[in-house]
């Protein structure tokens, strides 16, 4: 079996994501952080997501993603979200965002369908049931144009106590969608119970840039 290849920043991907905003516990999360990052939080909650990327197109090829970020950090003056759960199906796409980003990327099986207007799939590692996914793109309202710069979401990660900025940005087509995620084992994908699931959104036919990662 080969190597994986690790291909360098900066890195430009296409594809469809489906983003679920999490209102998320701070004292339910606080512990699955990195040393070092401070959550971001009001009145007790912190923002997190669930997040499942189809990439039709990669430096390292078609491929997809889950992943899991519970809250909004700062770090040495910046903040971001880290990622703290994520799994693709490309080895190359696991070695490249663990060197280019300290991305914690692991091997997973993914399933992933469109059918009409339904989007599904389903995650496994090693035979397991992580998560699955269900949604359904209305005939209206419409996609419409957006902007990371109405929603950066920049990237704060650590790994071995070197922590980086990273920061990304895209554009795509957003549109609300009906259905969500659902965690099948909630050891491995730790989404609090208590956590309030805002209403999901489809982002299509999007572009994506992720930069060399800044060292904090």
């Amino acid at each position: 079996m080969s190597q994986p290849r690790i291909v360098p920043a900066p890195w430009s991907l296409k594809g469809e994501s489906f983003i679920q905003l999490l209102v998320n516990p701070v004292d339910a999360v606080r512990h699955l952080l990195p040393a070092g990052f401070e959550p971001v939080c009001a009145r007790g909650k912190t923002l997190g997501a669930l997040m499942y990327v189809h990439y039709t197109d990669s430096p390292v090829g078609p491929y997809e993603e889950l992943l899991y970020m519970p809250a909004r950090v700062r770090c040495r003056g910046k903040s971001g979200y880290a990622i703290t759960h994520i799994w693709v199906d490309s080895p190359d796409s696991v070695a490249s965002g663990r060197e280019n980003w300290l991305i914690p990327k692991r091997l997973g099986a993914m399933d992933y369908r469109a059918e009409g207007r339904v989007r599904q799939a389903t995650v496994q590692e090693e035979g397991r049931a992580l998560a699955a996914m269900r949604f359904t793109c209305p005939l209206f309202p419409p996609p419409v144009p957006g902007h990371s710069v109405f929603f950066p979401m920049p990237l704060l990660q650590e790994r071995q106590g070197r922590r980086v900025f990273v920061p990304f940005g895209g554009w795509g087509f957003a549109q609300p969608v009906k259905g969500g995620f659902s965690v099948k084992d909630p050891d491995a994908l730790p989404v609090p119970a208590a956590a309030r699931r805002l209403p999901a959104i489809r982002l299509a036919r999007f572009r994506l840039c992720f930069s060399v990662a800044r060292e904090l």
